[in-house]
């Protein structure tokens, strides 16, 4: 009502995550839309750039590689344009991500790896456990097994710096719900070199 730009690109994007969550990839798109709309039109590249990441996941759930793909590349073109490194290093995990449905790892490897280099000093472990993960997963999918456990030890160990400050077992718990990943592939990952007892 008080045509406070941000504000309602915040609304908007919750409520299409709330979507998302939902399975509801069609009204989360709508919504994610409407947020990009907003922030064009307001001229602000750091909220059309949110949105166009916003988009590019919930294309990925759904399968539809391409424009997920074509939205993570014009989201990283507007944040290298704003000099935002985080918002650089996640929109290097979409396109990192998109490369990797595409079957295109050493692509999506240099992604991660680069994305993983922008968050330096920037104390960001719930992006940074993400980009190692994918470098986890590109590795092995290169057949280079003993650094992918590498890279998913340190998405591991990311995971844990924050779960390790969660006070509360419940809290514990349903932050590892969504974060579990990394954990399941560098158990298999051991497994299949014979390290069981890591593995354990």
């Amino acid at each position: 009502a008080i045509g406070h730009a941000r504000g309602v690109h915040s609304g908007l994007v919750a409520l299409g995550e709330l979507e998302r969550r939902r399975r509801r990839p069609e009204q989360a798109k709508v919504l994610f839309r409407e947020a990009l709309e907003g922030a064009r039109t307001a001229g602000n590249r750091g909220l059309e750039a949110s949105g166009r990441l916003r988009l590019s996941a919930v294309f990925r759930d759904t399968g539809e590689v391409a424009p997920a793909l074509e939205e993570a590349r014009r989201a990283l073109e507007l944040s290298r344009g704003e000099g935002a490194r985080l918002a650089e290093a996640e929109a290097l995990f979409a396109v990192g991500d998109a490369a990797m449905l595409q079957g295109r790892p050493e692509a999506a490897l240099e992604d991660f790896v680069s994305g993983e280099r922008l968050l330096e000093g920037l104390g960001e472990p719930d992006i940074a456990w993400r980009l190692t993960h994918g470098q986890g997963r590109a590795l092995e999918a290169l057949g280079r097994d003993a650094e992918a456990v590498e890279a998913c030890r340190r998405a591991v160990g990311y995971v844990e710096t924050v779960r390790g400050r969660l006070r509360e077992e419940r809290f514990r718990a349903g932050y590892i719900e969504e974060r579990h990943r990394p954990y399941v592939d560098l158990v298999r990952l051991l497994l299949r070199l014979g390290r069981d007892d890591e593995a354990f």
